[in-house]
């Protein structure tokens, strides 16, 4: 929630409590292999380098969870589409892999799925709740982008109470830049006339 990585997933599947749960559940093996590979195996190569072996090893790990899915739930991979195995590239995986990732990463999605399957078509996990109000337009995207940033605002509030120390390091920096225009950069018909 505060570095805004992982998310496509979240905003385009996590409609569902049960694509959510899969996509956790899949995510969780993912982060952890590649870590241990990490701590075993790759301390000495350099980080370019290390990228492409945590997506090679995402991917193989990866395709074997949807080998078993399709399988054993084909009802379920459906509502996943490609976001599964993209899991696999997600830049989570080379940038923070850990177990605390892993769960931090369900805690988000599996509480964003649930709610929006409530609010947006009256259930949970496929069985109707009977809530005669229901808002479909909270499965589109912009529904997961919503629930997010309730869920970083609600995060922000609570390390500002608890841990005061370190909301500084929640902080998003952005970095004020200067756009330099001159006549060369610019199409013949924008450019200021010449003298």
């Amino acid at each position: 929630l505060i570095q805004a990585a992982g998310l496509c997933a979240i905003v385009a599947v996590a409609t569902t409590l049960k694509t959510a749960v899969l996509l956790a559940a899949a995510f969780f093996p993912v982060l952890i292999i590649t870590q241990v590979f990490a701590c075993l195996a790759l301390k000495r190569v350099p980080r370019w380098i290390r990228v492409a072996i945590y997506l090679l090893i995402g991917t193989a790990i990866i395709a074997g969870i949807i080998y078993a899915i399709d399988t054993f739930m084909p009802e379920i991979s459906l509502g996943a589409g490609i976001y599964l195995a993209l899991t696999a590239a997600d830049s989570i995986i080379a940038l923070h892999c850990s177990v605390a990732t892993a769960l931090g990463y369900a805690a988000v999605i599996i509480p964003v799925g649930a709610l929006r399957e409530m609010i947006g078509s009256s259930t949970i996990w496929g069985a109707n709740i009977k809530d005669p109000m229901a808002f479909p337009a909270i499965l589109m995207p912009f529904g997961g982008f919503l629930f997010l940033a309730f869920f970083a605002a609600a995060l922000k509030a609570l390390i500002n109470k608890r841990f005061p120390e370190h909301s500084a390091e929640t902080e998003m920096k952005i970095k004020k830049t200067s756009v330099i225009v001159s006549k060369k950069n610019l199409p013949e018909d924008l450019a200021p006339a010449e003298e």
